[in-house]
């Protein structure tokens, strides 16, 4: 079996690997990931705030920050910060 060859790859939440052969890059993981965490809150009835913390995927402090309604409603805000 051979490895896979990733290249690193950047968007605004950071750096990230991604299969170097691949067409889609980390916008893509970004995406399937995305997915993922919103189908099983919507499959266990649960919260996706509940399911980001019970995965250790972020702390609760920037989470509580991307979840503001003014954030999810207005993005630029969050990303104006992050850049």
């Amino acid at each position: 079996m051979s490895a896979v060859t990733t290249c690193m790859e950047h968007d605004r939440f950071g750096d990230r690997e991604a299969p170097a052969a691949a067409y889609s890059g980390v916008h893509t993981l970004g995406a399937l990931e995305h997915f993922d965490i919103t189908a099983a809150a919507h499959l266990s009835g649960r919260g996706v705030a509940e399911i980001v913390l019970k995965r250790t995927l972020m702390s609760p402090e920037p989470l509580a920050e991307v979840l503001r309604p003014e954030v999810l409603t207005r993005p630029q805000m969050l990303l104006a910060r992050v850049a």
